[in-house]
């Protein structure tokens, strides 16, 4: 009995240790590094053709179908003012949200990675003067300075 109960004591340590970590998804856009909290994720796919939209704003691409879920395709660089080379051979991405009841497409450039970094590292990013509003700050990770975009401020 002695040895479960040290597992279980064991697996409550692991969670807790979790609990203390975010994960993010690194990706670029143009020069600059981004992460997304992955909670903010519902999928990653590879570029959808998508159909234009009259009138629709110019960060709007357009709508997409993904698997049967109709989906509104925004431009990340434009929201967020950022210069792309449109001439680049980087395979972009497009990364579907799990925001509200929305159904929205980001496309992004060239995905990273998955990273998990401690909740108050996360916590203590800061935003400099001159980021974007939809920006939360940026940290340092592994010698990279990256921004991190929150969903809730790029879509008020």
């Amino acid at each position: 009995m002695k040895d479960s109960e040290d597992t279980y004591q064991n697996l409550e340590d692991i969670a807790v240790q979790d609990l203390n970590y975010v994960e993010l998804l690194h990706f670029t856009l143009g020069k600059e590094n981004i992460l997304i909290l992955t909670k903010d994720l519902q999928q990653l796919v590879l570029p959808v053709p998508y159909t234009y939209v009259p009138m629709a704003p110019d960060h709007m691409l357009g709508m997409a179908n993904v698997r049967g879920q109709i989906i509104c395709v925004l431009d990340l660089a434009k929201m967020l003012d950022i210069e792309v080379d449109v001439n680049s051979n980087e395979q972009n991405h497009c990364i579907i949200l799990n925001y509200q009841r929305m159904h929205i497409g980001l496309v992004v450039g060239v995905v990273k990675g998955i990273y998990r970094i401690l909740e108050e590292d996360y916590a203590a990013a800061k935003r400099k003067k001159g980021e974007h509003s939809a920006m939360k700050g940026s940290l340092d990770y592994n010698g990279l300075e990256c921004q991190v975009l929150e969903i809730s401020r790029l879509l008020k």
